[in-house]
């Protein structure tokens, strides 16, 4: 999806813009033109969480904040009747289980269909004191061809970079998918959290045979096996 973006802002004037150190953009990840406090859930001064409150409260073991991209109204990239928002969703639940069994208390910044504004995503990681935060997605490139997954973590937080490379490995250990590498970005989730944060593209809805595999529960069970499985390396190191 990040491909796809910054491809369109070379095209479109005003269509890819900085908003301070943040990006915004036309829909998706990047949001419309809102400011931190125009979201259905809240913003920059958010109202305090109850789920998040209470798995700060009563941490017994690591808490794993994981968020599903896009959601509601902001449906992410799509090919046809395939919404990255559903895909986002659908492995973040299967995570979120691999996590449960493995003793983790996980907040998940939605469990629905539901738009999410970005700087809240990252205040309920912060309000839940959680040891790490992931958030996922699917990229798109509109011209040229592209498959694999990719790990982004904030450029001031090299303790990003660290997990962002244990989840790689073993995501791609998991589905034999292509390791795009790990990268900086400046994105609004990584930035704003306060612990060791990255965000995860899990492929390409543009190339066909990745688009086939992410559609199937087979290969969703394999990229969320992976990510936990990652965290939980990292978690325990």
């Amino acid at each position: 999806m990040l491909a796809l973006y910054l491809l369109m802002g070379a095209a479109i004037a005003g269509g890819l813009f900085f908003l301070g150190k943040g990006i915004s953009g036309l829909g998706g990840f990047f949001g419309s033109t809102e400011s931190a406090n125009a979201s259905l859930t809240g913003g920059a001064e958010a109202k305090e969480n109850p789920e998040a409150l209470a798995a700060a409260a009563g941490k017994q073991g690591p808490v794993i904040c994981l968020d599903p991209g896009h959601g509601g109204n902001d449906q992410g990239t799509s090919y046809q009747e395939l919404l990255e928002k559903d895909i986002n969703l659908a492995v973040a639940k299967k995570v979120e289980k691999y996590l449960e069994n493995a003793d983790c208390q996980v907040v998940m910044t939605r469990k629905e269909d539901i738009r999410v504004d970005k700087y809240y995503r990252a205040e309920l990681a912060n309000q839940a004191e959680a040891d790490v935060f992931v958030s996922i997605h699917c990229n798109y490139l509109e011209q040229g061809e592209a498959s694999g997954i990719e790990i982004y973590f904030d450029p001031e937080k090299t303790e990003g970079g660290i997990l962002g490379r244990k989840i790689m490995n073993q995501m791609t250990t998991q589905t034999g998918a292509s390791d795009r590498d790990v990268r900086t970005e400046d994105f609004v989730v990584t930035r704003e959290t306060n612990m060791p944060s990255v965000l995860v593209e899990l492929g390409y809805l543009s190339d066909g045979t990745e688009r086939g595999k992410l559609m199937t529960d087979s290969y969703q069970n394999l990229l969320a096996k992976g990510i936990a499985q990652g965290i939980l390396d990292y978690v325990n190191e």
